[in-house]
């Protein structure tokens, strides 16, 4: 009966010993499914957060890219100003047009506002004055707003901070968006003065060339006018 005894309390020791370990593991399970939950919810926060920034850039660029062939296409002064409010950014597209009130209103509506971009910096080369930011698209494309639009999450420099960039040449141009100033060849002011400058000694060149074939012309047809008029004039009798 004693050794019974025995055996019972060591089993009833082992049990217990077996639920408390057992309660251990249960809560290591829970607590590291709790961790595993919570950086999964971050990282579906900061995925969504990542993919909203996208899209209002995306947004910006493809209201720039209109803005660009309103200009083109109409040949009239378009602007696409933004405004900052205390929910975000406001930006509009405003040009002097003889559309109708219609198709006015349509394009000249208030864009989504922009939530996640919390920063937009610009330099003009145009200089312009006090104000909302205002990137102009004037004269048909000869006078346009001219620098490196940084779009981002919070000010330049600031740890964490989502950005992208928006190079405007000056000129007509397709524009993209870019992770890096420095890889795109429209934000290299040095590459555009290069282009500005072989886009003029060609123009010079062309027009020189027309010149002289204008003169070289003219000097060939000078002869036959004056031996024509020779022979049309009449004889002295």
């Amino acid at each position: 009966m004693k050794t019974m005894k025995k055996r019972l309390a060591a089993s009833n020791t082992q049990v217990k010993k077996r639920r408390f370990i057992t309660l251990i593991e249960i809560l290591i399970v829970v607590g590291i499914i709790a961790l595993v939950s919570g950086l999964a919810t971050i990282g579906i926060r900061k995925a969504l957060r990542d993919q909203k920034f996208r899209t209002e850039a995306y947004q910006v660029l493809t209201t720039l890219r209109l803005a660009q062939q309103l200009m083109i296409v109409l040949n009239t002064d378009v602007h696409v100003k933004f405004k900052r409010t205390d929910e975000g950014f406001n930006y509009r597209i405003e040009l002097d047009d003889k559309l109708s009130e219609r198709w006015h209103k349509e394009l000249t509506r208030n864009r989504p506002l922009l939530k996640e971009i919390h920063a937009i910096n610009f330099k003009d080369a145009l200089e312009g004055g006090e104000g909302p930011l205002d990137i102009r698209f004037l004269s048909g494309g000869t006078v346009m707003s001219q620098g490196v639009m940084r779009l981002g999450t919070a000010a330049p420099g600031s740890p964490g901070a989502l950005e992208t960039f928006i190079c405007l040449p000056g000129f007509p141009h397709f524009l993209q968006t870019t992770s890096s100033p420095q890889e795109d060849v429209a934000c290299d002011a040095a590459v555009q003065r290069k282009y500005d400058q072989a886009v003029t000694q060609v123009t010079v060149a062309e027009v020189n060339e027309k010149n002289s074939q204008f003169k070289d012309t003219e000097t060939e047809e000078k002869p036959k006018n004056d031996k024509k008029e020779s022979q049309a004039a009449p004889k002295k009798s």
